[in-house]
């Protein structure tokens, strides 16, 4: 308790819905975005102000439930002390540093290679002409029609799917 703390008395005295005046919390921290819950008496009021969140309070109140985005739930925190009408009470909060990471998300390619027998046939992806075997070209996952072929040869043609986990990164097709 902060004795001789004036701010719940006279500074900047609150009422709870009882019209008693309620007690201040002073919550010293260097973090922002908490979301405060009292128990069954409520919050009556809370003020961002630098280097600290105040939280007003009615008389006799027992818990209070801490919420942060990033740091998480403190759950039915119970005061230590006992909560007075226009007393002041100070609260440390310690956290760890909130860093926020923003990881591109990489898309899994893999190396087709189309050897082609014979060397020179054409080479079609989705009916796309690719160039010519031997053909190498990085792709997305996903299923794909291909189409290999040369005057005066049989020509092959399927349907491959390329799932990103092909050993050594590479499909083949020969």
């Amino acid at each position: 308790m902060l004795e001789n703390d004036l701010d719940a008395r006279v500074n900047f005295p609150r009422k709870d819905q009882n019209g008693d005046v309620c007690a201040l919390i002073k919550a010293v921290t260097t973090e922002t975005g908490f979301d405060w819950d009292g128990d069954q008496l409520g919050i009556v009021k809370t003020l961002q102000k630098k280097g600290e969140i105040w939280i007003y309070v009615p008389f006799g109140a027992k818990r209070i439930t801490i919420s942060h985005a990033a740091l998480g739930v403190l759950r039915n925190y119970a005061y230590p002390l006992h909560i007075e009408k226009a007393a002041v009470y100070e609260m440390a909060l310690t956290t760890g540093k909130v860093v926020t990471v923003v990881q591109e998300e990489k898309i899994k390619t893999v190396w087709l290679a189309v050897s082609g027998n014979p060397p020179g046939a054409d080479v079609y992806i989705n009916e796309v002409w690719k160039g010519s075997a031997p053909y190498t070209e990085k792709m997305k996952p996903g299923k794909y029609d291909y189409r290999v072929e040369k005057t005066l040869y049989h020509s092959e043609s399927g349907t491959m799917e390329i799932t990103g986990d092909e050993p050594y990164g590479k499909k083949e097709i020969s």
